[in-house]
């Protein structure tokens, strides 16, 4: 949708459109920057003079009306204009205009026609073409019973109408079609605006664009459809015929008739509301003469154009604004009018639809009039005879140089207008040249001819020089002819290397050096072609300078030390810090960087570093990284040994020397150069000074000659004996003959590479990190003072292969494993050979148990005393407290303890605690006195009232001390506490337990010494003769047991059985016991035991009719739990085995333990 028909929209169904077109300014300028329009208004304002209506009430002379309704009539004067005193019955087309109207308007002018007359018109006529929107109208009297509307967009030449409107438009209008409009061209009929209501005050709103069409018409995007839109809404003349009146009842009117003068047309106001037409490329229009519009309420109808537009509408693009299609801003874009791309050398273009479709719709400016050499469509080429300097930019006023071409060597007379890669590499201002011919003005012959004149149609003649063996590749010398060979070649016509040499090429030097390694070299001469030394025995590669697997060189040994310098400032001065993160080849940890605003002088101290050193000349190197050099700089650098040296007495207390740095471009071309990618420098400072165990004192570097911008980073000092005599020793070696020696260079050359490498010495991390350079120059170096290389001697029992390193021989070890040929395992390590590629292993011997971290071959450490393990780590048995391993102390009844508390582990015969010094919980006795641990007999057996017991002695019977649970009493607790009842007492066989406990007891030499034991076999006798008896079932349970001093004889004479009944787990146990004592010791018979056996087993059977609490005990085992009764067995103990007495006593049992058991008896009887 265009600007002008979305601001069409907004104002033609707005009952206040410059406000609504505000709104949609508004909501438009979020939604997109691009589109510009200006404000709608009425056309009628400051536009009276274009006014006009064919019949004006007075306009000629006073005439008289006499209005509907009113009982006088009245006059019109409109010769002048109206005014509300001085002239108050003017009634000129003017007064229609520029009313603001609102509820206190008393609408006291307006226009009106002649009396009597029909057909009158009012025409607007406007100075440029606007967009009509709609048209308002407020009638004075009825509004008119026939009208019709009409506009023109050419200045009145041609009128098209816009709707009719009739009482009866089949009377009045037969022509024109009836009803609503179906399509915007429609011209139609309505009685819309007709009717005699009101009589006064009447509105007409017509809309350029009627409302049920706007959405069909502006989503139409058809070139047709925008056409027909404009057509509807660009008007230049607006005309308004009046047809005719509602005469009411004087239907028969003549021309002389007085009723004529009520009825005539009438206007109180006319709005015409439209906008300039700007194509949406500008936001206000001004007067046609460009002067700045002095009333603001006026459309005026030129734009004040944007988007690099011009024109009364804005309708085409400023001059050199082509490189697009003029086109009207949409909702979208603003099509703006594009600046043409000439590059400077023109002032007019034009636009090309060719273009624009060549380039994607991207460009479409076409240049005109190119200046400057230049021509093309943006004038980006230069014409023939001229080139495109590639130096300048596009838009230089001398972008286009003249040719130039050699009329000797050139094929064309003019060159390359710009440089070309993809059509072979043709490059701008270069001619086009003869056969023989070359550079860029075809001036000189090609490389291996001369002789260039313009009759040659090949330009030059061929010479007769090898090309890639003469001086810089021309083959000779394009004037005479002549050979010139390069540095490296020889030959009449420099066709072959000279000695030492090979590979013929288009290098500098023509030739390539063999550079056959010294040490690995027999001679310095080699193949012409592939450059192969003559290598001695066990070395290899195209200079020798390699050593075959399996063989090695001694090392070049020297001695020295390195001093770090990060480590050495004086005073611990702090220096910003190099990472080797940043700087990998450093030869410590990090390196400082030094600067003279920051640090203008630095001392390294060197003291710590160089005491001890064998007496001798050494050098002292720096290393050195020019990271930020400017410019060349020599840094002074004093040494002060020191004054306490006994052997250097001859050498001076200072000694001033220089680091000579370059500039880091330099020092990086040179390293390209070189093929070098050793980002560091090592330059000897002071040569051949004394040093002897004293060592040196420090040196200072000065930093003041440094720019305040510039930085240097210093790694390390290098301080090595003086190189020079061992060098010329190794350099006297004989070369073989005839063939030439090895080519050497001067003495300090070859120290400085040495010292360049062997900033690596002496740290196996840095020599893991040695460049590879280095590593073939040492490798060469330490072979030069042998004849041929060395086997290795790799042990296979602790090398990972029979290969050695290269330099030195060491063979590549199994895990610790150590020795030039591995052929040891490493200190504290043990099983050399045992283990294969494991090595040997870690004795770990503990430093606290072991004498020595050395274990035997078989991992064994030794031990200190109480210590063992194979690692010596733990305490001996019955030890404790590791290293110091103590005895343990468990009073004899315990092995051990706990390895780290002592704590006895294992106590025997009942006893506990810490050291095995007490009875366990249960138990009484004191081990401590060699008294013995006794289950507590409380009262006794499986019967407890107590869970802890004592002993007591005094002056009266030592006896045991029961700690009672609540509700029972007495020191067995063996008795009820007050409000209790019940039989605490033991059954018989406990009892017996008991009593053979009191003579065990008693029977301690111990226990007696406390007290003396009274006479109680009287006792004891009762008790037995008691338990025979069913009858005295109530007197067992309840009669003490009390130590006797019966003999064993009488003790197991008057136990005659022991029946005991256990129950744990919810299974039940019965265990009959028959007794029999020996027949000297009880003198009865076998059938006598069995009898008491069975009187046994119905004495305790018959506590079912004890008190409660036994007898629903009893009744629950024989009745309830008889059935889940476990398989019952015959024990027979402390007996003669008689199997008769126990199946008796079972026998006996049995039913009185009910039918379902009787199964089990053939059971029982087999256990007997």
């Amino acid at each position: 949708m265009t600007i002008r028909l979305a601001v069409f929209l907004f104002a033609a169904y707005c009952s206040v459109p410059e406000l609504c077109l505000g709104q949609y300014n508004s909501s438009l300028g979020q939604a997109s920057q691009s589109i510009l329009f200006p404000s709608v208004g009425d056309l009628l304002i400051g536009r009276v003079s274009n006014l006009h209506a064919s019949s004006t009430c007075g306009a000629e002379q006073e005439q008289t009306y006499c209005p509907i309704g009113l009982s006088k009539c009245r006059k019109c004067d409109s010769k002048a204009e109206w005014d509300p005193v001085t002239n108050p019955n003017s009634h000129q087309i003017g007064n229609v205009v520029a009313k603001i109207r609102n509820s206190n308007t008393t609408y006291d002018s307006w226009w009106m026609s002649e009396p009597g007359v029909e057909n009158v018109t009012i025409q607007l006529d406007l100075d440029t073409k606007f967009t009509f929107t709609h048209l308002i109208m407020i009638f004075h009297n009825y509004r008119p019973k026939a009208w019709w509307l009409e506009r023109s967009d050419d200045f009145g030449f041609k009128y098209k109408p816009y709707a009719y409107f009739a009482e009866n438009c089949e009377e009045t209008f037969p022509w024109v079609k009836r009803g609503r409009m179906n399509k915007l061209d429609d011209v139609r009929c309505s009685s819309d605006y007709t009717e005699m209501t009101p009589s006064d005050k009447g509105q007409v709103v017509f809309n350029a664009i009627p409302q049920h069409l706007s959405e069909t018409v502006f989503n139409d995007k058809s070139v047709d459809a925008r056409e027909k839109r404009e057509s509807q809404t660009d008007i230049t003349n607006l005309r308004v015929h009046l047809l005719k009146y509602h005469t009411l009842s004087d239907e028969k009117l003549t021309p002389d008739s007085p009723e004529r003068r009520k009825y005539y047309f009438g206007l109180y106001e006319m709005n015409v509301h439209g906008m300039c037409i700007c194509n949406g490329h500008a936001t206000t229009c001004r007067p046609a003469d460009g002067l700045i519009p002095m009333d603001k309420s006026k459309v005026y109808g030129f734009c004040d154009c944007m988007h690099n537009t011009q024109g009364p509408h804005c309708e085409k693009c400023r001059d050199f604004y082509h490189d697009r299609r003029w086109a009207p801003a949409s909702m979208t874009s603003a099509n703006e009018c594009r600046r043409c791309n000439c590059n400077g050398h023109s002032n007019r273009c034009e636009f090309s639809q060719e273009k624009w479709d060549s380039s994607g719709g991207k460009t479409g400016g076409v240049c005109q009039e190119c200046m400057h050499n230049t021509t093309g469509v943006s004038c980006d080429t230069c014409v023939q005879g001229y080139y495109r300097d590639d130096s300048k930019l596009l838009d230089d006023p001398e972008i286009c140089l003249p040719c130039k071409c050699s009329k000797l060597g050139s094929t064309l007379d003019y060159c390359q207008s710009e440089t070309d890669k993809t059509k072979g590499g043709l490059i701008a201002g270069h001619c086009f040249c003869k056969q023989n011919v070359e550079g860029r003005k075809c001036d000189r012959c090609k490389t291996g001819y001369w002789n260039l004149v313009e009759k040659n149609p090949a330009g030059c003649q061929a010479c007769g020089c090898t090309v890639i063996g003469s001086k810089d590749n021309k083959g000779c010398n394009m004037y005479t002819g002549a050979c010139e060979c390069k540095e490296n070649v020889e030959g009449d016509n420099c066709e072959k290397c000279k000695i030492g040499f090979f590979n013929i090429s288009a290098s500098a030097k023509g030739c390539s050096p063999c550079n056959c390694n010294i040490g690995g070299s027999v001679s310095a001469n080699c193949n012409n072609q592939t450059g192969e030394c003559t290598c001695k025995r066990g070395f290899t590669g195209r200079q020798c300078d390699q050593v075959i697997d399996r063989f090695y060189v001694n090392n070049f040994e020297i001695e020295g030390t390195v001093v770090q310098v990060e480590n050495s400032t004086e005073g611990g001065v702090s220096l910003p810090r190099v990472e080797r993160s940043e700087l990998p080849s450093l030869t410590g940890d990090c390196g400082v960087r030094l600067s003279s605003s920051s640090s203008p002088v630095i001392v390294i101290l060197l003291r710590n570093k160089t005491r001890g050193l064998p007496t001798g000349q050494y050098d002292i190197v720096i290393k050195a990284y020019p990271v930020n050099i400017s410019r060349q700089v020599s840094l002074p650098v004093k040494l002060s040994p020191g004054s306490d040296s006994i052997n250097c007495t001859d050498r001076p207390p200072e000694i001033q020397g220089s680091l000579n740095l370059p500039s880091t471009r330099d020092f990086q071309a040179d390293s390209i150069e070189g093929s070098s990618v050793r980002p560091y420098l090592v330059r000897p400072v002071f040569r051949r000074v004394c040093i002897d165990g004293s060592g040196l004192d420090r040196i200072t570097v000065e930093l003041f000659s440094l720019p305040s911008t510039d930085s240097v980073v210093l790694d390390a000092v290098i301080i090595s004996k003086n190189l020079d005599d061992p060098i010329r020793h190794l350099l006297r070696r004989t070369e073989p003959t005839p063939l030439p020696p090895v080519p050497i260079r001067d003495i300090g050359s070859l120290v400085t590479d040495l010292y360049n490498c062997l900033d690596y010495w002496k740290s196996e991390e840095q020599s893991d990190r040695m460049p590879s350079d280095c590593k073939s120059f040492i490798l060469g170096f330490s072979g030069r003072s042998q004849e041929t290389a060395l086997p290795c001697q790799c042990n296979m029992r602790g090398s990972r292969s029979e290969v050695c390193e290269k330099v030195g021989g060491n063979c590549y070890c199994y895990p610790n494993i150590v020795g030039q040929t591995c052929n040891e395992c490493a200190r504290n390590h043990f099983g050399f050979g045992r283990y294969g590629p494991q090595g040997c292993r870690f004795c770990n011997c503990s430093r606290d148990g072991s004498i020595s971290q050395q274990c035997d071959d078989n991992g064994k450490c030794s031990c200190m005393p109480n210590i063992i393990g194979p690692q010596c780590d733990r305490c001996n048995v019955n030890h404790w407290n590791f290293p110091a391993c103590l005895p343990c102390e468990c009073n004899n009844m315990a092995d051990d303890c706990n390895k780290d508390t002592g704590i006895c582990s294992g106590c025997r015969n009942n006893t506990g605690g810490n050291n095995c010094q007490e009875c366990r919980t249960g138990y009484y006795g004191d081990p401590m006195q060699r008294i013995p641990c006794l289950r507590c007999p409380c009262p006794g057996g499986a019967v407890q009232h107590a869970a802890t017991c004592s002993l007591e002695s005094g002056s009266g019977t030592p006896k045991v001390k029961c700690n009672c649970e609540p509700g029972y009493l007495g020191d067995r607790c063996d008795q009820c506490a007050v409000n209790h009842y019940g039989h605490p007492t033991p059954d018989p066989a406990t009892r017996a337990v008991a009593m053979e406990t009191s003579i065990s007891l008693f029977r301690n030499p111990a226990i007696r010494s406390l007290a003396p034991v009274p006479s109680a076999s009287t006792t004891l006798r009762a008790s037995a003769a008691r338990s025979a008896d069913p009858a005295s079932t109530a007197t067992l349970h309840e009669a003490p047991v009390y130590p006797a001093a019966a003999t064993p004889t009488e003790q197991g004479g008057r136990l005659c059985c022991v029946l005991r009944l256990i129950i744990r787990a919810r299974k039940f146990y019965i265990v009959a016991t028959a007794a029999q004592a020996n027949a000297t010791a009880c003198r009865t018979s076998k059938a006598e035991v069995a009898q008491r056996a069975v009187r046994c087993t119905t004495t305790l059977l018959a506590a079912r009719d004890a008190p409660p609490a036994r007898a629903i005990r009893w009744a629950r085992l024989t009745r309830s739990a008889t059935p889940r009764l476990a398989p019952a067995r015959v024990e027979s103990a402390e007996v003669a085995g008689d199997a008769t007495s126990a199946s008796i006593c079972t026998t006996a049992i049995l039913p009185k333990l009910g039918q379902k058991a009787a199964s089990r008896a053939i059971a029982i009887r087999r256990v007997a």
